[in-house]
């Protein structure tokens, strides 16, 4: 479960993540499935190409179509517990 903090998250959109390139498979809120997520929405998200293990509570993540540029995204503020 993440909150997003800036921008809209979308699926697909890419992230570098200890540097794997992980994507945002599918997002919910409220047991409602979302093809977008804006900020303040806390969403509960699966990621391809993540573990359990390659995540910690309070990661900030960026995501963009594009993960190899990291100056542009989207910022998630990962809440895990």
């Amino acid at each position: 479960v993440g909150e997003v903090m800036s921008g809209q998250l979308s699926r697909g959109m890419k992230a570098n993540l200890n540097g794997k390139i992980v994507e945002i498979k599918s997002m919910e809120m409220n047991h409602q499935q979302l093809s977008v997520a804006n900020i303040g929405a806390k969403v509960g998200m699966s990621l391809k190409g993540a573990k359990k293990e390659d995540l910690q509570k309070g990661q900030i993540i960026k995501f963009s179509r594009d993960p190899k540029s990291a100056s542009a995204g989207e910022a998630l503020s990962a809440m895990f517990g």
